[in-house]
């Protein structure tokens, strides 16, 4: 057996139980600022499903880690720990506490999104990348504790955020695509609202709240801070700010390639803020008794050229233009 991996059969007791020390350090390392966002959010279903409230302290880039990867058939408190870790930044994994076929596949999955050598394998390049993923800054002090401000003291902490390389629509929200959607429900699973996994088609987010009894038709239907908007299906922001006549909002995947703030503007006007006429919202929380959730089930899944159809704001200088 190689001295570069941790398997948990045949080792001895002892043995064993040092490679899981050993292992155990290397991931509290890497993750434990990330997954410690996680305490007290709750257990979340979905699609891809993940579930966290924001981290209070900035992410930890300093120290030594072990190379050795966390491998198929190994178990226990560190390998729930990187399932828990996935599953906060958007993939489906079970979890078991095994890292069987499921959690390799995520791994996987996360691997080919970030452009790493595809091994399914838990090495240090990928516990790196996953935990520049889940790192969010420190939310000020005055943050309150209701899952509305956590939405836009997280959304607010990514202004600026941008493609990495410029105009590659790879950003740490999401794999390489028209990365709008996958920007809101990023900020949305770190704030910890129940049961939104990453969801990158923009036309899935309503249906996704109708099933949640969430969904507010309508530009006019009582917009709320930490609200997703929604420009007829092509583009998705977070509400910031409401007034009496207007709404500020930010978004993802802007005219300017980045998170930026976009309003105030009445949201009569989608196209100062956005592509399209505003269609609607959809609430981080359950409406009251007047809405009725439907049916769960499988979100229908875009095509590449239904991805592409997305943003067009970063495509076309006349709506780029009005967009501020």
């Amino acid at each position: 057996m190689g001295s570069d991996r941790i398997r948990v059969s045949p080792m001895p007791a002892l043995r064993a139980r040092r490679a899981g020390i050993v292992v155990a350090a290397v991931l509290a390392l890497l993750l434990i600022p990330s997954v410690a966002s996680a305490a007290g959010a709750s257990t979340q279903a979905g699609i891809d499903p993940g579930a966290a409230s924001p981290t209070t302290a900035p992410v930890s880039t300093g120290g030594t880690y072990d190379t050795r990867p966390i491998v198929y058939g190994a178990s226990g408190a560190v390998v729930r720990m990187l399932q828990r870790s996935l599953k906060l930044a958007g993939y489906s994994v079970p979890q078991t506490g095994r890292f069987q076929s499921g959690t390799e596949r995520a791994v996987r999955r996360f691997q080919r999104d970030r452009k790493l050598p595809v091994t399914g394998l838990f090495d240090v390049r990928t516990a790196a990348a996953l935990r520049g993923v889940l790192a969010v800054p420190p939310l000020p002090s005055n943050t309150g504790t209701d899952v509305r401000s956590r939405i836009v003291a997280i959304a607010r902490s990514q202004l600026g955020q941008g493609e990495r390389p410029a105009g590659s629509n790879c950003t740490k929200f999401g794999p390489c695509e028209e990365w709008c959607a996958d920007f809101a429900t990023w900020v949305w699973r770190q704030a910890g609202v129940a049961g939104i996994g990453r969801i990158a088609w923009v036309p899935d987010l309503p249906q996704w709240g109708k099933r949640h009894g969430s969904w507010k038709p309508g530009y006019r239907n009582n917009p709320q801070p930490g609200d997703l908007v929604i420009f007829s299906g092509l583009h998705v922001g977070l509400v910031e700010r409401v007034t009496a006549s207007t709404i500020t909002i930010i978004a993802g995947n802007t005219s300017t390639n980045n998170v930026a703030r976009r309003g105030p503007a009445s949201p009569a006007n989608g196209y100062v803020m956005g592509p399209a006429a505003i269609s609607g919202y959809v609430s981080p929380v359950p409406l009251g008794t007047g809405a009725r959730a439907t049916a769960a089930g499988p979100l229908p899944r875009p095509t590449a050229a239904q991805m592409a159809a997305q943003d067009p704001q970063t495509r076309d200088p006349r709506l780029a233009a009005l967009e501020h």
